[in-house]
């Protein structure tokens, strides 16, 4: 459920990205971040954000016993891109054991 919706949200979030991109720019996307305090308020959310988030991929990795080194800088470069793809690329977790249940 979880690699799904990771799934769906990177294609989604990935997609406008990439239109807003091509329409101003990738610099004018973090110069509009220095337009005055509404704008700093956004642009420090989204830097928390992806602290908290690189904290967690880094914690997440070192107990599943996989890689982050890749998904940290493209954190760093793309924002929220980077938790989504660490997400969509999760190995499947086994179904917990449902004992079955007495008549």
């Amino acid at each position: 459920m979880v690699r799904t919706a990771a799934s769906i949200g990177l294609a989604v979030f990935g997609a406008f990205s990439a239109w807003v991109v091509w329409k101003v720019g990738y610099l004018a996307i973090w110069q509009s971040l220095l337009t005055g305090p509404a704008a700093w308020q956004v642009g420090f959310d989204i830097a928390l954000f992806g602290l908290l988030s690189m904290i967690w991929m880094a914690h997440d990795a070192k107990r599943t016993g996989r890689t982050v080194w890749p998904y940290l800088p493209l954190t760093l470069l793309a924002g929220s891109v980077g938790p989504l793809l660490y997400l969509a690329l999760a190995p499947k977790e086994p179904a917990p054991y449902a004992a079955p249940r007495a008549a």
